[in-house]
C-alpha cells in the first residue's frame, strides 16, 4: 500500500544515523516509488505563488518535471539525475525534522488518497500520464511570462504526481481532466497575447 505517510516514514528511517545525506541515498531508499515525490516537489514549488513567482523558477521546475516525467515515459525504474544533483548533501537532522513536521499533513492527505483504479497508474496508461506531465511542464515555459500563468498546469501536475505516488487512479483521472482544462487555458491565454 502506497501511502504518502509511508513514503515520508521511509525517508525519515533512511536518515536514522548522524551525518549528511545525498539525494542518491534518498532515491535508493524510495526505489521505484521515487517518481511521485520527484514530480510532486517541483510541482508544489511552481504552485506556491511566493516561490513560483521568483523569476526563472517556472523554467527550473518545468525542466525538472520534464526530465523526471520523460524517464517515467521511457520506463526507467527510478529517476536518473545529473551527478552534481545526486551528490548534493544535506543534514540528516534537518531531513528528520522536516519529515516529522510533514507527517501530520501526509496523514491527512492519506484520508483522501488510497490505492484504487489501478489501471490508471499502470503501463500503458502510466506512460500516457507521463507524456501529459511532460506537456504540462513544457507549457510552463511560455506561461511563465503571464502572472499566475503556471498555476493551472502546476495544479494538474500536483494531482498527477500525488496519484502516481499513492497509486490513486482517481487523483490521476482528475489530474488528466485538469490537464485538458490547462491546455485550453494555455491556448486561449497565449492566443490572446499573440
Amino acid at each position: 500500500m502506497k501511502k504518502m505517510s509511508d513514503i515520508v516514514e521511509t525517508l525519515k528511517e533512511s536518515t536514522n544515523k548522524e551525518g549528511s545525506y545525498t539525494i542518491t541515498t534518498l532515491l535508493e531508499s524510495l526505489g521505484s516509488r521515487s517518481f511521485g515525490p520527484m514530480l510532486l516537489i517541483p510541482s508544489l514549488l511552481a504552485l506556491v505563488p511566493i516561490v513560483g513567482g521568483i523569476p526563472g523558477m517556472s523554467i527550473f521546475t518545468g525542466t525538472w518535471i520534464a526530465l523526471v516525467a520523460g524517464q517515467l515515459l521511457f520506463g526507467f525504474e527510478h529517476p536518473w539525475l545529473p551527478k552534481r544533483l545526486k551528490e548534493f548533501e544535506f543534514s540528516g537532522d534537518k531531513l528528520r525534522r522536516g519529515c516529522e513536521l510533514a507527517l501530520p499533513y501526509t496523514k491527512k492527505v492519506d484520508r483522501w488518497l488510497k490505492p484504487r483504479w489501478d489501471i490508471m497508474t499502470q503501463p500503458p496508461i502510466l506512460q500516457v500520464v507521463a507524456l501529459m506531465c511532460v506537456g504540462l511542464a513544457l507549457s510552463m515555459y511560455p506561461l511563465a511570462i503571464v502572472p499566475f500563468g503556471v498555476t493551472p498546469p502546476a495544479l494538474a501536475l500536483v494531482l498527477l504526481s500525488l496519484g502516481i505516488a499513492a497509486s490513486d487512479g482517481i487523483s490521476v483521472f482528475v489530474g488528466l481532466l485538469l490537464t485538458v482544462g490547462s491546455g485550453v487555458f494555455a491556448y486561449y491565454l497565449l492566443y490572446t497575447l499573440i
